[in-house]
């Protein structure tokens, strides 16, 4: 389900609920994982950053069965990540605002031996994977989500472990080790090229101020913690630029004319690169300073130095995982609430304003110092 759209999460709990109840009543028992596993489908609705953290297990499953056709259904804001995904045979779009369609697409790709549903509360995707034609059906039964009728085996979703191990817990079934981390293919544009584009000449760090989805302003730091990091990058030699969506331009320019009316020089990229372009643009990059969302994933996942500003969004849940990633947490009593997207109290604690620029410059400080050290070594 594409995040966001409050109507169809409406009709998703108080259709959706009932309807995959009863079609519970309908699906086979006592099914078996087959013994042979030749045509697996994967099924994702929305989400960037979920969409890279699957990357993991995708990997997991193709180094057990090397030659296993490996199908991705995703909605359309995780196409082109997924995309990326190594490992996978191809990626093939659904229209999840359009489920009769979606359906059909699903039912056309054929028979597979086992289907995975790794959406972890939307009863939509539950509803997809038990329309599509599969031996054996695998998916999450999450606490007061309901979603779980359709499935030969309903995996435990926890909030008390990182959504990787819950991605983890969904192979382990059939998958003798679940050891990998996100990963995704660069892209094979030129960085060059690209930060000549864009007027990026030096070394240059990314700022990634803005979180999509359902409330996502509650995920984002107060702009005049932004402007204070890039004049201090700036002050160490470095260029910055800001990144986001077309729809981020108007905020950025804001962030950008602040800059310049006190002497700072800084690039807007929001809306002017494709994904594969910002992926260059991050490997060519120091590193990349992000709110919890897609970004901060990618990155993580490019291998490059990345630094995670998680307010309402905890760490141990959803925190950049790499060698390279620094997770900051708020400090305000009562953050960290969100575990499936959507947990926000009546009156949400102001999360993100307790995270300092202090912290964030020592993080960044903490990156550089390692990235020289492994340079010399």
């Amino acid at each position: 389900m594409e995040r966001g759209n409050q109507y169809l999460k409406t009709i998703d709990r108080y259709i959706g609920i009932p309807f995959i109840w009863f079609l519970g009543l309908l699906r086979p028992r006592n099914r078996k994982i087959p013994l042979q596993i030749n045509r697996i489908a994967i099924i994702k609705g929305a989400a960037i950053g979920d969409t890279v953290l699957l990357s993991a297990i995708i990997q997991d499953i193709r180094m057990q069965y090397p030659d296993v056709e490996l199908l991705f259904f995703c909605g359309k804001t995780c196409v082109d990540t997924a995309k990326m995904i190594p490992g996978l045979s191809k990626v093939i779009f659904i229209p999840t605002t359009r489920p009769f369609e979606a359906i059909t697409i699903l039912r056309k790709a054929g028979l597979f031996d086992l289907v995975i549903d790794t959406g972890p509360w939307a009863r939509l995707e539950a509803i997809f994977a038990y329309f599509t034609k599969g031996n054996y059906k695998i998916g999450f039964r999450s606490l007061k989500q309901y979603r779980h009728y359709g499935y030969d085996l309903s995996v435990e979703h926890s909030n008390q472990q990182h959504e990787l191990e819950n991605n983890r817990d969904l192979i382990r079934p059939f998958i003798l080790e679940c050891n990998s981390l996100p990963i995704l293919t660069p892209s094979s544009i030129e960085s060059k090229i690209i930060c000549g584009q864009v007027g990026l000449a030096k070394p240059f760090w990314i700022l990634h101020p803005w979180s999509g989805g359902f409330k996502g302003h509650y995920k984002e730091w107060l702009p005049e913690r932004w402007v204070e990091l890039a004049i201090w990058l700036v002050a160490q030699d470095y260029e910055v630029a800001f990144s986001g969506a077309k729809a981020d331009k108007r905020q950025t320019d804001i962030l950008v004319d602040t800059c310049t009316s006190r002497g700072v020089s800084v690039i807007n990229l929001s809306g002017k690169t494709s994904l594969g372009e910002l992926t260059a643009l991050i490997r060519a990059s120091q590193g990349v300073v992000s709110v919890n969302t897609g970004i901060l994933h990618i990155a993580a996942a490019l291998g490059a130095p990345v630094i995670g500003l998680n307010g309402p969004v905890p760490t141990s849940r959803w925190g950049a995982i790499s060698a390279q990633a620094i997770n900051i947490d708020a400090q305000e009593p009562g953050c960290g609430y969100i575990h499936l997207g959507f947990e926000y109290p009546s009156t949400p604690p102001n999360c993100m304003a307790s995270i300092n620029t202090t912290d964030v410059k020592t993080a960044i400080l903490h990156l550089m110092s390692r990235e020289k050290l492994n340079s010399s070594s």
